[in-house]
């Protein structure tokens, strides 16, 4: 089983032409319910099947790792993400709880191997996927987190990744760590590396990864995060300044509307999780209407662009 936390990751990836990009829902002030962050993943319901000594067994994995809190840095509320339990046949394991811009890889948990599986060794962070759209590497992410635990240690990661004639490359990557408690809320940074080769090279894609432990998981730690910013070589990426839109249904069958919240002139892009552009609309205002209905099932990232901002909101169809 891979070991590393942050270079050993599968990444999926969604190549665009704009030009800027900041952190969705940046303050944890948008939940679809309690324990959904808008823009961020922090769960996966799904039956595995796996092979135990010859024989496919169903396990069922309901994970979530993500709890709204208003134990904030600033604003009404912050993420507190909390290890989780997994039954698995006669053994029950603590995994970190993670939450991440991009998606679990639940195909590369369904190919683990468990009849000689070490569970002591089961890191969920090994197995994320994918992230948010941006060609421009950031200097760094900062965020505000405090931790409560009595023997874990926190880790965040970040990972700038690109498509290259078919294969996804890691431009820059970087990794936080802490032991300990920190009983205030402390500002971190998680600077990026440019990977050997790879400068002067910019990115399409970045996931931002937040977990609550290492190996070793305290079913008892706690980890909350707040404020979290790219800084980028002219500065902080402006949060306030970029443009609110709602979309309606979410999930959809059919036909979703989007509704902007400023009245002036976007574009929009819909991208499905391999990073193809699926539909592309230009020069639009107000309201508008897009068939889905021709749509794979599953999940896509719509893309506001109204001058030089973006803001990217994930889109399920069903």
């Amino acid at each position: 089983m891979k070991k590393l936390f942050i270079s050993l990751i599968a990444f999926l990836g969604l190549t665009v032409a704009f030009a800027q990009v900041t952190v969705p829902n940046a303050g944890f002030e948008e939940w679809t319910d309690n324990t959904h962050p808008a823009g961020w993943t922090a769960a996966f319901n799904q039956t595995f099947s796996v092979n135990v000594y010859g024989m496919p067994i169903e396990v069922p994995v309901d994970y979530n790792a993500a709890n709204q809190s208003t134990d904030a840095h600033s604003g009404s509320y912050a993420i507190e993400v909390v290890p989780q339990e997994i039954n698995a046949f006669i053994t029950t394991v603590n995994v970190p709880g993670v939450i991440q811009l991009g998606q679990f890889n639940t195909t590369a948990l369904q190919e683990v191997d468990f009849s000689s599986f070490d569970f002591s060794s089961f890191d969920i962070t090994e197995f994320v996927a994918g992230g948010i759209a941006c060609n421009e590497l950031p200097l760094k992410v900062t965020a505000w987190v405090k931790y409560t635990t009595t023997s874990d240690t926190l880790r965040a990661g970040v990972v700038a990744t690109r498509w290259n004639n078919g294969t996804r490359q890691t431009v820059a990557q970087g990794e936080y760590r802490h032991a300990g408690a920190l009983t205030e809320y402390t500002q971190i940074e998680i600077p990026f590396t440019v990977c050997g080769g790879m400068e002067g090279i910019q990115p399409d894609t970045i996931n931002i990864i937040f977990s609550n432990s290492g190996r070793e998981v305290d079913a008892n730690t706690r980890l909350y995060v707040d404020d979290v910013e790219m800084v980028a070589a002219t500065g902080i990426y402006d949060i306030s300044s970029m443009p609110v839109f709602s979309v309606q249904p979410n999930p959809a069958t059919e036909v979703i509307t989007v509704i902007p919240m400023e009245n002036s002139e976007y574009a929009l892009r819909m991208y499905d999780t391999n990073g193809k552009l699926v539909r592309e609309l230009y020069n639009l205002k107000g309201e508008t209407r897009m068939d889905v209905s021709s749509f794979t099932k599953g999940v896509y990232f719509l893309q506001v662009k109204q001058g030089d901002n973006v803001k990217t909101q994930k889109v399920v169809v069903k």
